[in-house]
């Protein structure tokens, strides 16, 4: 690999867990408001205002940052290498699994990710990654 295509690689890995990290950050909110409906202090209320305001924040960043590689990735032309990208980075599937469900080699998986990071590169839209 290149290392324009080792540093968009890592720019889309950045963003692989972020569906995860974003019900996790949801299940927090959902949780610390039902603490603060049963606190009457209020003490506890404030420090879980501010809390939630610092994972709504943390949302909206991970939710950006997926939006935007949901955008690199429509840029590809052929729909096999788009399919290809929006399984592995968005989709969180391992070569095997794109294998697989596409009925394509391990090799031909390898070349068509080359490929799309080649394509992504050429278009310019690796730019829209500025994370």
């Amino acid at each position: 690999m290149t290392a324009a295509q080792e540093s968009l690689c890592c720019k889309l890995y950045k963003g692989y867990d972020t569906f995860r990290e974003v019900m996790s950050l949801k299940s927090f909110l959902r949780e610390n408001e039902r603490i603060s409906d049963c606190d009457t202090t209020g003490e506890i209320k404030a420090m879980i205002a501010t809390q939630n305001e610092k994972l709504d924040h943390e949302c909206k960043r991970l939710v950006e940052i997926r939006s935007k590689i949901d955008k690199c990735i429509s840029t590809i032309g052929e729909s096999d290498l788009r399919a290809y990208m929006t399984m592995k980075y968005l989709g969180h599937m391992s070569n095997q699994d794109i294998s697989d469900q596409m009925y394509w080699s391990k090799r031909t998986c390898e070349r068509k990710h080359i490929k799309a990071l080649d394509a992504i590169i050429a278009s310019g839209a690796d730019k829209i990654l500025d994370y």
